[in-house]
């Protein structure tokens, strides 16, 4: 069972790929996207977060 902190980790964790999106030369479109390059930006930006809980 997740507790409150958990919760508001993933929260935190998908403001951050969010903003990285946000921040991306990825155009995001649901009828353009660009799976592979949309991909790439949330793997890079979860490789960051696991090197930070390290």
């Amino acid at each position: 069972m997740l507790t409150t902190e958990d919760v508001k980790k993933y929260h935190a964790t998908v403001e951050r790929i969010l903003n990285a999106l946000d921040n991306s030369p990825v155009p995001i479109s649901w009828r353009k996207m660009d799976r592979c390059a949309l991909q790439s930006v949330i793997a890079k930006e979860l490789i960051l977060i696991d090197k930070e809980a390290r």
